[in-house]
């Protein structure tokens, strides 16, 4: 956060180092290390004063999306992520985050958008994971093995990934397959 705050100290109308502030207050959140709601507060105090100011900044939105997905605000986050696609439709994260921001309330068209976000950069890993979570949970073991295996493929030390074919694995009954998945998760984040 000194960066962002030192780049704002040099020039306070640089809109993304507001962005970039508002999203390390927002991972402050996201990733546990401090609870206090303070934080979103203060991220979307800055997000707001970006968007009176130019509202065609794709980072924005992002920044917008996660704030609405802390908030547990899914309607807001996925049109906030729908924007951020309308703003980069040819970026792959942007269709990923979209996808994401729809796993609530649209698994169709989370599928969809996790499939585009592959079409444009098939090497990718996250989106093979959540295609895998949900085909396990449509009952297609086959399709979930198919995809995580990709996944693991592309991100082998992926703790996630792992923990998420170690689930595959052994909802699929194969536990010594299941058990290396969990260990080699264990190994890289004791």
């Amino acid at each position: 956060s000194d960066l962002f705050r030192q780049a704002l100290a040099f020039d306070d109308s640089y809109n993304l180092a507001y962005l970039g502030l508002a999203d390390v207050f927002l991972q402050r959140r996201q990733m546990s290390f401090d609870r206090d709601p303070k934080w979103p507060a203060e991220a979307k105090v800055l997000i707001d004063t970006v968007a009176a100011r130019d509202s065609s900044l794709a980072e924005l939105y992002f920044s917008l999306g996660v704030f609405y997905t802390l908030s547990r605000k899914v309607p807001q986050r996925v049109a906030a992520f729908k924007k951020l696609v309308e703003l980069r439709p040819n970026d792959h994260f942007s269709h990923y985050v979209l996808g994401f921001g729809y796993l609530v309330t649209n698994s169709e068209m989370a599928r969809e958008e996790f499939k585009i976000s592959l079409q444009l950069r098939p090497n990718y890993p996250e989106p093979y994971r959540w295609l895998a979570i949900m085909a396990r949970r449509n009952g297609q073991p086959d399709e979930a093995i198919r995809y995580i295996e990709k996944g693991v493929e592309l991100a082998p030390e992926a703790v996630n990934i792992l923990d998420v074919a170690g689930q595959q694995h052994m909802y699929s009954g194969n536990f010594s397959k299941a058990s290396s998945y969990y260990t080699r998760a264990n190994q890289l984040k004791p």
